[in-house]
């Protein structure tokens, strides 16, 4: 096989209905010496598999499939990171997409420069409707800007923006929780320690579909999966706890933000909830245990978010209220309960 400049993995599970769209959004004459596509069968039921296998027939030097017995998203990451033969990697979903054309000048913006880590804008397309949102981010910075100087300026980064060095991640073993929703926020977070420089780029490549109802996290999903979503978090403060002494401050506070709005989004779960019956048992559940596994964690989260000091305080009429006032926000800023 040729050197491919960028190594694309495509998770799908029961995708047979978007594959074609996500696939045929990636294959551009134009790139496909330098790319490589791995589409990960995580076990499906349907034909995804076969469709697919179609692809690779046609495309062998670019298209790869690896089928699998189901071990969820994460574990498709991780065999993509051990199987991946591109300088750089990236996460497109199997039910969203790409913009080839940005894609193009992706590739060509990767020959060009050494950096760990790259970062695009992306855009949030709504299911159903032409809505498009595009997520901007800070991009006044040279090619191969230290990442210690640019950390603070985002709040999270996440997987839809970034396109890291494969042999970052193999080489320093990183591997995301399996069997899991959310496990993303530890692909976005693990790298950190490690990233030395990074290159910002201000067009959108990839195209994320939400607003679907079976998405992991729909209000309702959320909710039931809110175990899980704690497991996450768990995961990452240990990381960070293992790491705070080996890193800059800058990269502590990067990741501390992180890990504090991840506790923010478990509580925001219980509050999108607000009206379902246990929604607020849940609540008092996490929060407890969240205090008594990580005490300072607990208090430093309910120092940066002011109504989260409120729900600490365990009052019911509280919760409510704080639930509603959630749940009207995201009517209006976000078209969705």
């Amino acid at each position: 096989m040729d050197s491919k400049v960028l190594s694309i993995v495509v998770p799908s599970y029961n995708t047979s209905g978007f594959l074609d769209k996500n696939i045929r959004t990636l294959l551009d004459k134009r790139i496909l010496k330098e790319l490589e596509v791995l589409i990960v069968d995580d076990g499906s039921t349907d034909d995804t598999a076969e469709k697919a296998k179609r692809y690779e027939e046609l495309y062998p030097d670019t298209v790869h499939v690896i089928s699998k017995e189901n071990g969820g998203h994460g574990s498709a990451i991780n065999v993509g990171i051990e199987r991946a033969q591109g300088v750089y990697f990236k996460v497109v979903d199997g039910d969203d997409w790409v913009d080839t054309q940005n894609l193009c000048q992706l590739i060509r913006d990767l020959e060009g420069q050494d950096s760990d880590l790259v970062i695009n804008p992306y855009n949030k397309v709504c299911s159903g409707s032409s809505k498009v949102k595009k997520i901007t981010l800070a991009s006044d910075y040279g090619k191969g800007t230290l990442f210690d100087t640019v950390c603070s300026d985002y709040p999270q980064l996440e997987i839809h923006s970034i396109t890291i060095k494969t042999d970052l991640l193999r080489d320093h073993g990183i591997r995301v929780r399996e069997r899991c929703f959310y496990e993303d926020s530890e692909y976005d977070l693990f790298p950190t320690p490690f990233i030395n420089t990074v290159t910002v780029l201000d067009y959108p490549v990839y195209q994320y579909l939400v607003g679907q109802t079976g998405q992991s996290i729909s209000a309702f999903n959320a909710l039931k999966n809110h175990r899980m979503h704690f497991q996450v978090i768990q995961d990452c403060i240990g990381f960070y706890e293992n790491w705070k002494g080996k890193i800059s401050e800058n990269k502590r506070i990067y990741m501390r933000n992180v890990i504090f709005k991840l506790i923010r989004t478990q509580y925001n779960i219980y509050l999108r909830n607000g009206p379902r019956e246990g929604s607020y048992e849940k609540m008092v559940e996490f929060s407890e245990d969240l205090k008594s596994r990580y005490p300072l964690y607990h208090q430093e989260v309910s120092r940066k978010y002011g109504y989260i000091r409120l729900l600490q305080s365990k009052r019911k009429p509280v919760f409510h209220i704080c639930s509603f006032s959630v749940r009207i926000y995201k009517k209006i800023f976000h078209g969705s309960g």
